[in-house]
């Protein structure tokens, strides 16, 4: 009987608190919140009802559950707090950072008498400590960006580049 009465709560509580997180993750202003909730709760018990009717199972536990799915496919597809946007959004701001990083690297050499050996394209590796592979990829997404161009296996920046090092330096990452 113990064990029926703590389901009963578990399922409760779920019923509760599911379909507003859920909500939580597709909005974050409050009168949708608020509609968002009630629809995913409608859904999840209209949806769970059916499932339970259709599978002869449990209608409180099918509820919970279709309301855990809802939840589960929101935490992975929200477009801005979702996993995937998350991963996405991780991706640009890596190349975005390596971006600038070699451009402010360039712009600190440019002009010195180690720029020969600091702005070759195949020594990056070494003097910025990233992978042969990601550095020949961040020199050629600079070129197609117009950030630097090719001399003489030397990586030169070009004035947009030049522009945005001295953005970098002055005012950060952000």
């Amino acid at each position: 009987m113990g064990a029926f009465d703590a389901v009963g709560v578990v399922l409760a509580v779920a019923l509760f608190i599911v379909p507003p997180a859920t909500a939580l993750l597709l909005s974050d202003r409050l009168p949708v919140v608020i509609a968002l909730a009630a629809a995913i709760g409608a859904a999840a018990a209209v949806g769970g009802y059916w499932v339970a009717h259709t599978f002869d199972t449990s209608i409180a536990g099918s509820m919970a559950s279709l309301g855990g799915v809802f939840f589960g496919l929101a935490f992975l597809g929200s477009p801005t707090q979702g996993l995937v946007a998350r991963a996405l959004r991780h991706r640009r701001q890596r190349w975005e950072f390596a971006l600038r990083l070699l451009v402010m690297h360039l712009l600190t050499h440019e002009g010195t008498a180690a720029e020969a050996h600091e702005a070759a394209a195949e020594e990056l590796p070494a003097h910025l400590r990233w992978e042969p592979r990601f550095a020949a990829a961040v020199a050629r997404l600079a070129e197609q960006a117009g950030l630097v161009e090719r001399r003489n296996g030397l990586l030169v920046l070009t004035p947009r580049g030049r522009e945005l090092a001295r953005e970098v330096m002055l005012y950060g990452t952000d």
